[in-house]
């Protein structure tokens, strides 16, 4: 496991994949991380832009972007029609919820609150201590 709220951890994915790079990434954080995603990037890797939670604006050094044919893409439901967003929710249950079903998929939950902890709950994600998904419980 490669803690990502450190400086340079593009070098330990680096390290990590002889040298090669990640394929993809994944990035639901944002700002702060782009030049380090980049930079963990295998030659023709993807980094996929699905969160901006610690902010819009990342600086990147361009001529890394080119060298390795980097393709950056971003990704929102904000911009998309209801239909879409559907037929995206479909693709996924296709690909996906047979896997999950027999357990090759795990989603990786943290913690949960209960509905009344809410604001709890707010403060321990903003703290970044959570590995997975905080869930809210009613019951």
């Amino acid at each position: 496991m490669i803690d990502t709220s450190r400086p340079g951890f593009g070098d330990a994915v680096l390290a990590a994949t002889e040298k090669h790079g990640a394929d993809i990434i994944i990035d639901s954080v944002g700002g702060p991380m782009l030049a380090d995603n980049i930079g963990a990037l295998a030659i023709r890797g993807r980094l996929v832009s699905v969160g901006r939670n610690a902010g819009n604006v990342g600086q990147c050094d361009l001529d890394q972007v080119a060298l390795k044919r980097a393709n950056i893409i971003g990704v929102t439901f904000r911009t998309r029609t209801p239909q879409e967003s559907f037929l995206c929710s479909e693709r996924f249950a296709a690909a996906c919820l047979d896997a999950f079903r027999h357990g090759a998929l795990k989603p990786v939950l943290d913690r949960s609150f209960p509905f009344d902890r809410i604001a709890d709950a707010h403060n321990y994600m903003q703290s970044d201590a959570h590995v997975g998904k905080i869930v809210l419980t009613t019951a």
